[in-house]
């Protein structure tokens, strides 16, 4: 599966609509728009805590819980994907503004 696919099913499966999110009746494209992304930041944050979760497990010496880790890491990229395409783009223009945001290395 590519990532234009993956994230064809991601939308399928989390659709922002009232038959999901009842408090979205009625509401403008923009209102969705914000009630999605808190929500998904939401999301994310706690996908966050799931990732810090397990840093600080093993900073205690507990190596074990690696599906926590694999499980932030995979719902937090459900989150980016979804919001990605919320602002209309498609994976081969999403990879496309990776370069731009990667900082050069300081040597």
């Amino acid at each position: 599966m590519n990532l234009q696919e993956i994230i064809d099913k991601i939308v399928v499966h989390y659709s922002f609509t009232p038959e999901s999110y009842p408090e979205l009746t009625g509401k403008s494209r923009d209102e969705v728009m914000k009630f999605a992304v808190r929500h998904s930041a939401l999301h994310m944050a706690k996908s966050l805590g799931k990732i810090a979760a397990f840093a600080e497990a093993q900073d205690h010496g507990d190596l074990a819980g690696e599906k926590l880790l694999e499980e932030g890491m995979v719902k937090m990229l459900i989150n980016v994907l979804r919001l990605a395409e919320l602002q209309g783009l498609k994976a081969d223009e999403l990879l496309g503004l990776v370069d731009g945001y990667l900082k050069p290395k300081r040597l």
